[in-house]
């Protein structure tokens, strides 16, 4: 088997210098900080000599107010028109787009910016400026500095809470259209030779009191897709279908048409949002989980759709938005409880021979306490590789 890394490398042209397994989106307030507060310094330099200037030919502190926020909007553009020049020049030919398209990107990039700085940072800068103008003795330079860090730090706020009232109303419009959730957090471990997983579950039963609950078999088919992101939510879209549960076949009677060939067939919309965990003491270990909400709406056929097209709901259909197909996933999944069924633990192996190694994913809906203890079992106990890649990205199944 060729190494973990160049797997990974190969699937997602990540540069040469960059295998690491962990990949965070990091945290949704300090990322509208820095892009819009990036913009906002260069706009900075600009608003702050400008006034200066103004200031060798004026007083009015009304007239010094508007200065700033007048001259600055150049300022917003610069950074993104330079992060395209350098995606175009580092994507390799065969896949670069014309220069009109990273160009077009930039420019909505720093419009979002631009109409921040508008709606929001304006008015709040202009009423902060003549706030402390009413206190003799500060120097200008030192108002505009503060105006504009505070009113940044207001814009981010904003941006983020109306980013998750969206994520809300999207969720509200996909419950809509029949969709059910399951939201849980989830860590993930790779370990190389499948021929570990019984051994994994033997020490797993004695060493953490889990008991094997079932034995499934998964057949997933994924989708690049155009569902927009929310605050670092990677959204996910893919066709699944798997073996039903031995007690889900008494329910089964009532879904006959749905479940007569012994599966559970769905359409599934994944949110996952990676994070490291915030310890509050010291570890030898660090820590990564992932929160996951998993929307999904029953397929109630007889046969598995093998693409989105051949969905008969047209609604479904279009709150899917994908493009392509992506990869195709089938593997087999050992599924261990503890004794309240707090904790999930899934060992999951390729049902392809050729695809060696093993992936067990830690699950819990409301004790990250006890999946932070499950997390360190399997650091010390097992020779395993933490990841917050998915099994496509993994290329491994």
């Amino acid at each position: 088997m060729q190494d973990l890394g160049n797997h990974i490398d190969n699937k997602l042209d990540i540069p040469k210098t960059d295998t690491t397994l962990i990949r965070l989106p990091g945290s949704p307030f300090w990322n509208v900080f820095k892009r819009f507060g990036r913009d906002e310094a260069i706009a900075l330099v600009i608003s702050v000599v400008g006034t200066m200037i103004a200031g060798l030919f004026t007083s009015s502190i009304l007239v010094l107010a508007f200065v700033g926020p007048i001259i600055e909007k150049i300022g917003f553009f610069p950074a993104h028109i330079y992060e395209a020049v350098t995606l175009y020049r580092n994507t390799p030919i065969v896949g670069r787009k014309p220069f009109l398209s990273y160009l077009l990107k930039a420019f909505k990039g720093g419009s979002v910016s631009l109409v921040e700085d508008i709606v929001v940072h304006d008015p709040v800068y202009i009423g902060l400026f003549v706030l402390l103008s009413l206190y003799p003795g500060i120097p200008v330079w030192l108002i505009v500095a503060v105006s504009f860090v505070v009113a940044v730090g207001i814009v981010s706020a904003l941006e983020v809470g109306l980013t998750e009232a969206r994520y809300m109303l999207f969720k509200k419009k996909i419950f809509g259209a029949g969709f059910k959730i399951d939201s849980y957090r989830e860590a993930r471990f790779f370990v190389r030779s499948g021929n570990q997983a019984e051994a994994i579950i033997k020490k797993l039963e004695t060493g953490f009191g889990l008991t094997v609950f079932e034995h499934l078999e998964y057949y997933d088919i994924y989708f690049e897709n155009r569902l927009p992101q929310f605050s670092g939510r990677i959204p996910i879209v893919r066709l699944r279908r798997r073996t039903l549960c031995s007690h889900a076949y008494k329910k089964a009677q009532r879904f006959e048409k749905m479940f007569s060939t012994g599966n559970i067939q769905t359409v599934q919309i994944v949110y996952i949002r990676p994070q490291e965990e915030n310890m509050k003491r010291l570890d030898q270990f660090r820590f990564f989980s992932t929160y996951k909400d998993k929307m999904y709406w029953f397929i109630n056929t007889e046969t598995m759709p093998s693409s989105v097209e051949e969905i008969s709901n047209e609604k479904i259909k279009s709150l899917l938005r994908v493009e392509k197909e992506s990869v195709r996933v089938s593997f087999k999944r050992t599924i261990m409880f503890d004794e309240t069924k707090t904790l999930y633990v899934s060992i999951d192996t390729s049902l392809d021979e050729n695809n060696d190694g093993c992936i067990v994913e830690l699950k819990v809906r409301t004790n990250p306490t006890l999946l932070l203890s499950a997390m360190r079992f399997m650091m010390m106990e097992f020779p395993v590789t933490h990841t917050t890649h998915t099994k496509p990205e993994l290329a491994l199944f």
